[in-house]
């Protein structure tokens, strides 16, 4: 969901980018602001590729915009006061139902990491029933009798859903940041594929660590599962392959390779725009490394969304994820359902839903328990937006740690020119001129 800077087109048209949205009233302003073309637009940087980039945008708009209008009618038949157990797809066998929620609240007391002074340092979940504060022989029948009770007794405008909210597993992006420090990535190593001897873009996997930390929650879903865990009934995918990945491991053996689908959503993926482990593969290449997955009808071919100049900020991320869970709620009756996405877009969901922050280890999840209401009194809670992120600028060398600098391919604005010899190199700063605006590029150059 990227926004033009401050002093962009939207703020010349009278658009403050600190009006804060109403989520639930939002649909209009916000169904598919995220796509709009003059979210990636500065006036400074138009050229032609920028004008491919707009078009394609805008067809992937116009996608957005008839999806939601579907979206929007079936939510309007689902909310109408039919009772609980509709026929069909309306209700499962934990009381849940569709609906389309203006408020979430979490549900406190059921798991340790929703309690406002949960520590998250060197806790293992999976060695203590994922949390869940009743440690009785029959803590999870227990668990799934409320649950199902809150459903039952709610009325038409409330439904309850357990998330198993879950974190990839290390990949090489994360490798990366953590050897050159996190200073150095953001401001230069992101916006690169690699450094010539690890490789992180487009569309980061995961490490052998990665794929041990996957296989540990797939082990710990077995434990407890022998214990009686509700398994997840829906499963839904960010569309990078390091959170696909992470959910095929941990469940393959347990529910895809009994018919279930996990479905992968645009709308997941992690923070929108520069770092290129967060830019998307194909549709084709996706579909043929996960057949098992099936992808909602909106999903195009190539990523119309990463950006190489403009980033979402947290708050961004937060309606976006607002907005997924609403349609989530809105079309899934299942009452327990796992996601699979990434750090910030679990920060996102905190943020979106009340619940306490902490950070989340690669290969590690988060049971929440969600309360949905549709009333129109629903209190709503405003996120204000804010204008998007660039690429901050250098303030020492980033490649100070390796012997030789790998080659900038992407528009580096943020780096001071020919600064710093470092083991016989130096970045230098010039310009390439597309025939249409200058466009700065970076060049590894001999030192003198």
């Amino acid at each position: 969901m990227l926004l033009p800077k401050k002093g962009g087109p939207d703020t010349a048209a009278g658009v403050d980018e600190a009006t804060p949205l109403l989520v639930g009233q939002q649909d209009a302003q916000d169904g598919d602001v995220y796509a709009d073309e003059s979210l990636f637009l500065d006036a400074r940087l138009r050229s032609v590729s920028t004008h491919l980039r707009i078009a394609r945008l805008a067809a992937y708009s116009a996608t957005a915009a008839m999806f939601a209008i579907v979206l929007a009618l079936f939510a309007a038949i689902v909310t109408l006061p039919f009772g609980h157990h509709r026929a069909g797809h309306d209700a499962d066998s934990y009381g849940g139902k569709t609906l389309a929620p203006a408020n979430y609240t979490v549900v406190p007391g059921l798991f340790v990491q929703s309690d406002p002074g949960f520590n998250a340092t060197g806790y293992d979940m999976l060695q203590d029933s994922f949390g869940l504060l009743d440690k009785s022989a029959g803590r999870w029948k227990n668990f799934t009798k409320f649950i199902t009770s809150l459903n039952e007794d709610a009325d038409e405008h409330t439904t309850y859903k357990v998330i198993f909210i879950a974190r990839h597993g290390q990949g090489w992006h994360n490798v990366a940041e953590s050897r050159y420090g996190t200073p150095a990535w953001n401001c230069y190593w992101s916006l690169l594929d690699g450094d010539g001897k690890l490789t992180w873009g487009p569309d980061a996997q995961l490490t052998p660590l990665g794929e041990d930390q996957a296989a540990a929650a797939n082990a710990g879903w077995k434990d407890q599962i022998s214990d009686g865990v509700p398994i997840p009934q829906s499963f839904y995918s960010s569309p990078l392959r390091r959170s696909a990945s992470t959910l095929n491991i941990t469940w393959s053996d347990i529910t895809i390779d009994k018919g279930v689908r996990p479905v992968i959503k645009e709308n997941l993926r992690e923070i929108i725009g520069l770092h290129t482990c967060d830019k998307r593969s194909s549709k084709s290449l996706l579909a043929e490394t996960y057949p098992d997955y099936t992808f909602e009808p909106s999903f195009t071919e190539h990523d119309p969304l990463w950006d190489p100049v403009y980033q979402e900020t947290d708050t961004q991320e937060a309606v976006r994820l607002r907005l997924v869970l609403n349609e989530i709620f809105a079309t899934d009756p299942h009452t327990f359902i796992s996601i699979t996405v990434h750090s910030g877009v679990i920060n996102a969901f905190f943020m979106a839903t009340g619940h306490p922050r902490f950070q989340v280890q690669t290969g590690g999840f988060v049971p929440v328990v969600l309360k949905a209401v549709s009333h129109p009194t629903a209190t709503f809670s405003p996120i204000t937006r804010g204008q998007s992120a660039t690429a901050p600028i250098c303030t020492a060398d980033p490649t100070a740690r390796v012997v030789s600098p790998a080659r900038v391919s992407v528009a580096p604005t943020w780096y001071p020119a020919c600064e710093g010899a470092q083991d016989g190199m130096v970045l230098c700063r010039g310009l390439a001129t597309t025939g249409v605006a200058p466009v700065p590029t970076a060049t590894a150059v001999p030192a003198t």
